[in-house]
């Protein structure tokens, strides 16, 4: 019944959160800096962000819902620019981070906080991973053929990608039963 997005001018978003029954007013939940790429907690308790607010490399931070002026909370800060964030059921983010000669890279972390570490990475360009609705599996891009191609790969593994689409892709979404992938 909700519905978060972010609005503003360019390197000047924020998050809103949308009634989409219309029985109430928009309101921002994040404020400063740059903030992109909002999306939901799987309980709806918080919402996860990307942001500018640590200065030009984008870090995840996590806020209350109900527009709040509570100070973001960290969920992974480094020095690597990271985008793309996705959340599963049980608890783990899958997240987009720029490597050193890897290009991107996908990287998990417990989003209750933990330690994160590289869930895949090889020479190519892997990003916009998108959790399956039980949480056991992850779309992503790769560009490992030459193009951008959508690939399937058990959560947290062990198991090697399969590729799912034949003449390019991206941005891969989950139906809500998990059964078909658009």
């Amino acid at each position: 019944r909700k519905l978060v997005a972010t609005i503003g001018p360019a390197q000047e978003g924020q998050a809103w959160v949308f009634d989409i029954t219309g029985a109430a007013q928009p309101y921002k939940v994040t404020f400063n800096a740059h903030n992109t790429q909002p999306i939901w907690s799987p309980d709806g308790s918080r919402v996860a962000f990307v942001s500018t607010r640590d200065g030009p490399s984008r870090n995840m931070f996590v806020v209350p819902p109900e527009g709040s002026v509570a100070d973001p909370v960290h969920l992974v800060a480094s020095d690597k620019e990271k985008t793309s964030l996705t959340w599963s059921r049980d608890g783990w983010l899958v997240y987009n981070e720029l490597g050193d000669s890897t290009r991107t890279d996908l990287w998990k972390q417990p989003a209750a906080g933990g330690k994160a570490e590289v869930w895949l990475q090889t020479p190519f360009g892997e990003n916009n991973a998108m959790f399956s609705p039980d949480g056991k599996s992850v779309a992503f891009v790769s560009d490992a053929t030459g193009s951008d191609e959508v690939w399937v790969r058990p959560f947290p593994g062990p198991g090697s990608p399969v590729r799912v689409s034949v003449a390019g892709g991206h941005d891969p979404t989950w139906s809500r039963d998990g059964k078909e992938l658009f």
